[in-house]
């Protein structure tokens, strides 16, 4: 498969970086004996990368040894007319391996603009588009992220669902797949309906949304990760070969938001609040810096001024960066809560 690419595929497209993978931070890793799991943003590598959750799964994911994860984004227009063409399948980053060889591909839908963008990578992936046409020989397909609150408008095309936060949520799910390796995929899928919280696999409930087995829940209750532990976030993020839409370091420091205005979607979706210790980000920022080499460092948040030591903190890392050169990003801001001492700390 890499032969091919190199001969047919990456001389004529127009950022190769896109897709070759081996930036500084990837990880490789044998799939043999290993349930391998290709996690899959449906936008173009640009704006995927800069998607902090990516980074946290994919080295969640990595972390155990029975599993292995590669990347794939959605390809551009010149890729995807030379992929056709030349009968070139979806493949990962790392490994250049087809898609259609995983055991699972996990799709992040950020909204409801990247569901087409879903389909096209399934189709190029040589995957049935329709969850009634796969087979046992086809990867599980799944889909998570904010758009994944709503299934419904792509749930004939989505094995399966996983609402809310997927730290904890997505290795039990490959862990149901590590266990039940040679099952039929209908076996796999109702043994996470009825074991994994937050898991919703539409195929088991009829019409009225009733479930069709008495095992399976009649509702789906959203998984939520009670503390944002250390180790969920990588020491040595990887490092893209090409620039990105964000080109620097992002630090997540708060989940959810303690304004709770209705208006917005993120009250339901990633309540309750729960924030990081301050050691914890401060000892992130210089350990990822460190093997990273960004210029600039950004806080991030719903509502990163809402952080109740965000003075406090954003001042302590000025006093680190500046000694370095580094900037830092204040996103996020609410009027009224920015102080003087915001103001001199951060790029604002």
């Amino acid at each position: 498969m890499r032969e091919l690419l190199e001969r047919s595929f990456f001389p004529f497209v127009i950022k190769p970086g896109r897709y070759c993978g081996g930036e500084p931070g990837q990880i490789r890793k044998d799939p043999t004996g290993r349930v391998s799991y290709l996690h899959a943003y449906p936008d173009r590598y640009e704006i995927g990368h800069a998607y902090v959750g990516l980074q946290t799964l994919y080295h969640v994911v990595n972390g155990d040894d029975r599993f292995v994860c590669e990347r794939v984004f959605a390809v551009d227009h010149d890729a995807e007319a030379i992929m056709r063409r030349n009968n070139i399948p979806l493949f990962s980053l790392e490994s250049s391996r087809p898609a259609i060889e995983f055991d699972a591909i996990g799709f992040t839908l950020v909204n409801e603009l990247v569901y087409t963008n879903m389909l096209a990578m399934l189709d190029l992936a040589q995957i049935p588009l329709r969850s009634s046409d796969r087979t046992d020989r086809h990867p599980i397909v799944m889909a998570g992220g904010p758009a994944a609150f709503f299934p419904e408008p792509i749930s004939q095309f989505v094995d399966l669902f996983f609402i809310g936060d997927a730290e904890e949520g997505l290795p039990e799910i490959l862990a149901v797949l590590h266990r039940l390796k040679g099952a039929s995929r209908r076996e796999k899928l109702e043994t996470i309906a009825r074991e994994i919280q937050g898991a919703y696999v539409p195929e088991l409930y009829d019409a009225d949304h009733r479930p069709t087995d008495d095992r399976i829940p009649s509702r789906i209750k959203a998984r939520t990760v009670e503390t944002l532990k250390p180790e969920y976030y990588p020491s040595q993020p990887i490092v893209p070969l090409i620039e990105t839409v964000h080109n620097y370091l992002t630090i997540e420091i708060m989940r959810g938001c303690p304004q709770g205005c209705r208006f917005c979607m993120a009250t339901s979706l990633y309540k309750p609040v729960r924030l990081r210790p301050k050691h914890e980000i401060v000892a992130q920022v210089e350990t990822q810096l460190a093997g990273t080499g960004y210029s600039d460092v950004s806080l991030m948040s719903l509502s990163t001024s809402d952080y109740p030591e965000i003075e406090a903190l954003a001042v302590s890392l000025a006093g680190k960066l500046e000694r370095s050169r580094v900037g830092l990003f204040l996103p996020s801001l609410r009027p009224g809560t920015i102080t003087a001492g915001l103001l001199d700390a951060g790029n604002i």
